[in-house]
């Protein structure tokens, strides 16, 4: 789980949320511990907006899922959100899957051509981002 001082547990909005990790920023999508399937969906929704404005290709990208509940509502949402933010991605990094959720990230990597690199550990994969450079990984 990735929590600062700024995050509201149960606030869709600030689930997502630019954080800086060696000073370089990540935009966080924070999905870790979430049971209420409706707030999954109020947190894609509020995600949506979060990159708008970002130059293409320059967003390193953190999603945290671990110990969180997704069905085919969810995945079809963050499919969406997937294929709405790649104009705008440098690097993705994935945080906590089940087995399930690799399933669904198969499949939503499938449908929306983007890639994903998967950790178990935060902090690798915020080493990780902030190490990428130049090739996007779309």
């Amino acid at each position: 789980m990735v929590t600062d001082s700024t995050g509201g547990r149960d606030d869709p909005g600030a689930r997502t949320r630019f954080i800086e990790h060696r000073g370089r920023a990540i935009l966080l999508y924070d999905f870790a511990g979430v049971a209420d399937v409706d707030l999954g969906l109020r947190i894609v929704e509020a995600a949506q907006p979060k990159i708008l404005g970002q130059p293409p290709k320059s967003v390193r990208t953190l999603v945290t899922v671990k110990d969180s509940k997704f069905n085919t509502r969810i995945a079809k949402a963050v499919q969406e959100l997937a294929r709405h933010n790649k104009p705008f991605v440098l690097a993705s990094a994935i945080v906590g899957l089940s087995g399930l959720q690799r399933v669904i990230l198969t499949a939503v990597m499938r449908a929306t051509g983007r890639t994903f690199a998967t950790f178990d550990d935060v902090g690798q994969a915020k080493d990780w981002l902030v190490s990428q450079e130049g090739a996007a990984t779309p």
